[in-house]
């Protein structure tokens, strides 16, 4: 991961390293958040009930000032790296359920749902959106 030189190969390296870490013993979210700062995604060091309230009025926001015409004309992003990003969020969110973390699961998948808004649809999104 560190040695790799373009952006596309760091963010495929980085893929595959969280997929190894799932592997070997489970994700932590520490582990999650790294991975997520590499590609450019921040995310609060404590997950709470009130931030996560706070992230699920955004989407809402994001939802109710389009309408439903906008939202299926979003295009597909085009950027591997929030692609990545999605997919890893999405991830991390499942496997936050998995574990009984459900506050942080949501938070995950929120931040997808307001990302595939806010930049593009990826084949990731309808995860996203249906969290």
């Amino acid at each position: 991961f560190f040695l790799a030189r373009s952006t596309e190969k760091r963010t495929k390296s980085l893929h595959l390293m969280v997929q190894l870490e799932f592997m070997r013993n489970g994700l932590t979210n520490a582990f999650a958040k790294w991975a997520l700062k590499e590609l450019g995604i921040s995310t609060p060091k404590k997950i709470t009930p009130l931030l996560l309230y706070r992230k699920l009025r955004q989407v809402r926001r994001l939802v109710d000032s389009r309408s439903d015409i906008d939202i299926l004309s979003i295009r597909p992003i085009d950027d591997f790296k929030m692609t990545t990003g999605i997919k890893l969020l999405m991830f991390f969110s499942n496997d936050c359920f998995f574990r009984k973390e459900i506050i942080c699961g949501v938070y995950f998948a929120n931040l997808a749902a307001e990302l595939s808004l806010k930049n593009g649809f990826t084949k990731f999104y309808t995860h996203a959106l249906s969290q």
